[in-house]
């Protein structure tokens, strides 16, 4: 869900609520020639509140520090003027942090729920809910932990750590697929998790076996060079897309990996029917025209002030992930 992308969707409001309405799995009923159709009640539309967060930042840069500054990686004697190439660093900084938000978003969906907690003016970032105010995205309690996703009471699909070489890992993910056939109508179509986990997978005994006589597990593992993640397909488990990641963002001066060393997040397809990314607005005035406009998502301007005289990098960041069929989604401790 990646700005601009085709789950991406503008809001006007920052507050509101979302509807949460899941695919049924009942039959139509069958009746006799010239009866009466048979009235059938309407499927149940959950409510969800929402309030969009924001982040509003701007990065101050004197222009008399500029002014003597040298290009960065220069030569120490070549003055880079009015500061041109670190003010052009410094802007994909600014920039890098609201994507760096919007992937904590994200990532905090896959796990379930997240939280801010207020300091001051602002709010601190943080899995889980042990803050003042706290996004819950209405995962099913039998879709996290060792995943009893069916509900029948301690039946869970997780019953031997993956790194035990005799987990049953493909046949835990087979379950994991019957489960959402029932609950959403969909299958499993996607695993995150990072290195960790996926080197158990790799060396895990059943899925070797069942790579057969060509010894190698693994169907296809593919890099993508613009943000160092992998995906993988393997042999024995070719309807199931891998994706390993290893990234991870800075939370509170806490290293946070996006998917946690124990962990792992499974899916079904997650088209705009079971997620989107909402792009809150904001009036922002353009120091260009002068005039507000409304900016929804990300937005970003400088302008120059001069008291004292500064060139200003301005961020405005409004968004929120919704999940709209909370059940597609297990977010499963595998290590343990």
């Amino acid at each position: 869900m990646q700005a601009g992308g085709a789950n991406v969707r503008p809001q006007a409001a920052r507050r509101g609520s979302y509807d949460v309405f899941n695919d049924t799995r009942e039959v139509s009923t069958a009746t006799a020639p010239g009866v009466h159709a048979t009235t059938i009640s309407a499927q149940a539309i959950g409510n969800v509140p929402y309030v969009i967060p924001r982040s509003a930042e701007k990065l101050p840069l004197p222009l008399e520090e500029l002014n003597n500054l040298r290009a960065v990686g220069g030569p120490v004697g070549e003055v880079d003027k009015a500061g041109e190439q670190y003010i052009m660093d410094q802007e994909k900084i600014v920039k890098q942090r609201c994507t760096n938000l919007r992937e904590f978003q994200v990532s905090a969906m896959l796990r379930g729920k997240y939280s801010y907690t207020q300091s001051g003016d602002t709010f601190q970032h943080a899995y889980g809910s042990g803050g003042h105010v706290v996004i819950n995205y209405q995962i099913p309690d039998g879709n996290l932990d060792k995943l009893d996703m069916l509900g029948s009471g301690g039946t869970d699909i997780i019953v031997t750590s993956w790194d035990n070489a005799a987990a049953p890992i493909i046949r835990d993910l087979l379950q994991i697929n019957q489960a959402f056939m029932q609950l959403v109508g969909r299958g499993l179509t996607d695993v995150y998790v990072n290195s960790t986990i996926w080197g158990h997978i790799v060396t895990n005994t059943e899925v070797q076996d069942l790579a057969g006589s060509v010894n190698d597990p693994l169907q296809s593992f593919d890099r993508d060079e613009s943000n160092d993640t992998f995906t993988a397909v393997l042999r024995g488990c070719p309807w199931v897309t891998f994706h390993i990641n290893d990234n991870g963002l800075n939370l509170n001066g806490t290293f946070n990996r996006l998917i946690g060393d124990t962990d792992a997040s499974f899916c079904t397809r997650m088209d705009s029917e079971i997620a989107q990314y909402w792009e809150g607005s904001e009036p922002v005035v353009d120091p260009m025209s002068n005039e507000a406009a409304l900016q929804y998502g990300e937005y970003f301007y400088h302008k120059l002030v001069d008291d004292p005289v500064s060139y200003e990098i301005h961020s405005r960041f409004n968004g929120l992930p919704v999940l709209k069929i909370p059940a597609a989604i297990a977010y499963g401790t595998v290590k343990f």
